[in-house]
């Protein structure tokens, strides 16, 4: 069974981030992508998908509004506590609602609550019982469900870490001052910098990331740190 929620994992993980950057894309008017990882993979919508695929399927005997209502309080508290995760850990916020009206800690909100009622009710009614008959539908070896889990995590904690600006910076404050796609060109700049040695283009983008630099609150690490 391990096997079967890592995939379910990795499939809402991949269409949570088509939405999530579609979402992004519109209110913007161009195109931007979701998430935190370069791929096109989000694991907090992984980990939505697969607690709606948990309820669903162990408590299907209750009512199904009282399924709806319990689902939409988890998928709130999944993206609360996941806000908390990214400020604390990964050192900054992927998404800010402390402008809007009704939030706490930025975290979540009223009108994102609200989506989650509607995405928890269309889960229910048009996703669940389709990917829950395609789950007899796949046989896959016991002896590859510890395996799997264990590649799994150690996937992402790998790119966590690997992308991790604590292993290139040092703050003075207590999170980056970045937006995520700032944050994102601020972190492939960095690596380009270590990977040049004498050209053109080294001074020019010294100046770039500098600049950065004094509006994220944070400097350069020394080698070896």
């Amino acid at each position: 069974m391990p096997v079967i929620y890592i995939i379910e994992f990795i499939f809402f993980g991949i269409a949570g981030w088509g939405l999530d950057s579609l979402y992004r894309s519109i209110s913007l008017r161009r195109w931007t992508r979701g998430g935190y990882f370069r791929l096109p993979f989000s694991p907090i919508y992984g980990l939505g998908g697969l607690a709606l695929m948990f309820i669903f399927r162990y408590y299907a005997s209750l009512p199904w509004p009282f399924l709806i209502l319990t689902s939409t309080v988890t998928l709130i508290l999944v993206e609360y506590l996941g806000g908390i995760f990214c400020e604390r850990v990964l050192q900054i916020k992927l998404w800010d609602y402390s402008k809007a009206r009704f939030n706490i800690g930025g975290y979540i909100d009223l009108e994102h609550s609200v989506c989650w009622l509607l995405a928890s009710f269309l889960f229910y009614h048009f996703i669940f019982f389709r990917v829950y008959a395609l789950e007899d539908m796949v046989s896959i070896p016991k002896y590859f469900n510890l395996p799997s889990l264990v590649l799994v995590v150690v996937v992402l904690l790998w790119a966590v870490i690997r992308k991790n600006p604590n292993r290139f910076l040092e703050f003075k404050e207590k999170m980056l001052n970045l937006s995520v796609d700032e944050y994102r060109q601020l972190i492939r700049d960095i690596r380009r910098l270590q990977k040049y040695k004498q050209t053109h283009d080294v001074n020019a983008l010294k100046e770039k990331i500098s600049e950065k630099l004094k509006k994220a609150g944070a400097q350069l690490k020394k080698r070896g740190d």
